[in-house]
């Protein structure tokens, strides 16, 4: 059954004692649910309640214990399916384990349907304090957060700004003691007024500010930008670039591209690619008034203010780098590992086009690496703001060190030599450091 087009997922996630076997138990005793369809679970994680398998409301379901994240592997994943022989999966998944170590493992014919978290209310906000990316982890992409064992002295507001954090879509529900649930009510003005000629955001409210940025970028005006790709790297460019006030109108993945003239919804294009796993044509497929385009070359046709690839190594040839140039494009920012060829880059500097090589544009990830790398060091954990800001720090210094050196060249704005030079000067003062030279 593996080949098939679309296996269905539905993802249980949260930390032992949350409530999540007890609620599967329960879903797979349902008839309405378990009606003879043949149903993988995927065990990741043995507390201490079990399954009852005898109390199933039919014999169609297959149980597999999952005892280490290594055996998440797309090619285990698929031989457990074709063994069971099963046309959907339950995963009840390990709270210590980060998602994407099951997403990467997912074969392209699963796709999550839904995804829900459930959590002890008595002890979801020490997880939070301690454990905070763990958290921030299994609240991004759920449809559902299920707080158990909630008490009527409990403060929702707590509750309700850690899971806004995270996401502005999820739904949350409040079970009590005797099955009593109260879905939450809070509503989340925001703390600026965008009627105001002049929008002022404060410090505090920059999270809020960047989210609805995000998932409402009809509500802003800015440049329009083309983000090539769809993976990590174009999502979250895409994402910032929302942020700052842009449009991004195209993406692409490597069958085709998309068109959306009023922006591209991220909330829609994140569901299908983080959630869904599925083709970014589908978002033409639900977003009116997007276009499909069969083959991700002709993407630089879209006229645009910024171009940024962001998908592949030479996605960007002289001929797209002419069509960019043509189109009246100001800027060239590279997000990918080399996405230029050398003639298109010769192209778009001698067109006078602002332009900054992936080496320099495209520092940020490893950057961040490095500030996890701090924060696991000293025992701390910082802020979504805290991160951003220090990030911030770190791209102006990069652009700091790349212009000065395009400058002390003689060529003032040339961000290729100057980033060029002052990576080698990096490289070669930290030998001179080291006594090598």
């Amino acid at each position: 059954m593996s080949d098939r087009k679309d296996v269905p997922v539905y993802l249980f996630t949260g930390f032992l004692e949350s409530g999540k076997t007890k609620f599967i138990q329960e879903t797979l005793e349902d008839k309405r649910f378990c009606n003879g369809e043949r149903t993988m679970l995927l065990v990741c994680e043995e507390g201490e309640e079990e399954y009852a398998p005898d109390q199933f409301a039919d014999k169609s379901v297959y149980i597999h214990v999952i005892e280490d994240q290594s055996e998440l592997t797309a090619e285990n994943l698929e031989k457990w399916l074709r063994e069971s022989r099963a046309e959907r999966v339950v995963v009840e998944y390990n709270g210590m384990w980060m998602l994407d170590v099951l997403y990467s493992a997912m074969p392209e014919s699963w796709m999550v349907y839904q995804e829900f978290m459930f959590a002890d209310a008595g002890t979801f906000l020490t997880y939070n304090n301690n454990m905070r990316q763990l958290v921030y982890d299994k609240l991004k992409s759920c449809e559902l957060v299920v707080f158990n064992r909630f008490k009527p002295n409990m403060d929702k507001m707590e509750f309700h700004k850690i899971v806004r954090g995270a996401s502005r879509r999820s739904d949350i529900a409040y079970e009590y003691a005797g099955g009593k649930v109260e879905y939450d009510d809070i509503e989340d003005p925001l703390p600026f007024d965008l009627t105001a000629p002049v929008v002022e955001i404060g410090d505090d409210d920059y999270a809020v500010w960047y989210r609805d940025l995000s998932e409402e970028p009809k509500k802003y005006e800015g440049k329009t930008v083309i983000v090539s790709g769809s993976g990590n790297v174009a999502q979250y460019c895409a994402e910032k670039v929302t942020a700052l006030g842009g449009k991004v109108v195209a993406m692409s993945d490597s069958q085709g591209y998309i068109y959306d003239p009023n922006g591209i919804n991220l909330r829609v294009l994140f569901d299908i690619k983080q959630r869904r796993r599925a083709r970014i044509s589908v978002y033409a497929q639900e977003v009116p008034g997007s276009e499909y385009h069969e083959g991700c070359k002709d993407i630089w046709t879209v006229p645009c203010d910024i171009a940024m690839p962001c998908a592949s190594q030479n996605e960007m040839d002289v001929e797209g780098a002419k069509a960019v140039i043509a189109n009246g494009a100001m800027a060239v920012f590279e997000g990918a590992n080399m996405p230029l060829t050398p003639e298109a880059i010769s192209a778009v500097i001698e067109a006078g086009l602002l332009y900054t090589p992936g080496k320099a544009s495209n520092a940020g990830g490893v950057a961040t690496s490095g500030l996890e790398m701090s924060q696991n060091s000293l025992r701390m954990s910082w802020s979504f703001e805290e991160v951003d800001e220090k990030l911030h720090g770190i791209m102006k210094s990069i652009f700091k060190a790349c212009y000065d050196a395009s400058v002390e060249c003689g060529q003032p704005g040339n961000m290729m030599l100057g980033a060029n030079v002052a990576g080698f000067l990096k490289v070669a003062d930290a030998m001179m450091a080291q006594g090598i030279v």
